[in-house]
């Protein structure tokens, strides 16, 4: 298979994917309570906490930096996080508490809203 096929072929799976999701009521309904949760959090001055592993980490510091920065328009700063930048609480909690409670100990306050972020595909 030549490049230019693969491209083609990945655009057009792309575009099926999102053709689906827009009539998918489920997947509407999910991003519906999503959105609103989100809304909610930062209208009680919550603050969003992401949070991944690997290169989800990343995207979790990219939307950390979107929220307080600019993201599509301007506007004042948004209230988030991104849990996994911080190497010192990292490997501290590690240290005491185990890997597995890493981002439970950093959560927690009211109005705090957690937005992992994973790269995986669920089916």
């Amino acid at each position: 298979m030549n490049l230019k096929t693969i491209i083609q072929d990945s655009l057009t799976e792309s575009a099926k994917v999102n053709s689906e999701s827009s009539i998918d009521v489920d997947f509407i309904k999910g991003l519906e309570l999503a959105s609103t949760m989100l809304i909610d959090t930062f209208q009680n001055n919550g603050k969003v906490l992401l949070a991944g592993n690997g290169g989800s980490a990343g995207d979790a510091q990219h939307m950390a930096g979107e929220l307080v920065s600019r993201f599509n328009f301007d506007r004042p700063g948004l209230n988030a996080v991104s849990l996994n930048t911080d190497t010192a609480t990292i490997t501290a909690i590690a240290n005491d508490y185990g890997y597995e409670n890493l981002f439970k100990r950093q959560t927690g306050r009211p109005h705090s809203l957690l937005w992992p972020r994973s790269a995986e595909i669920v089916r």
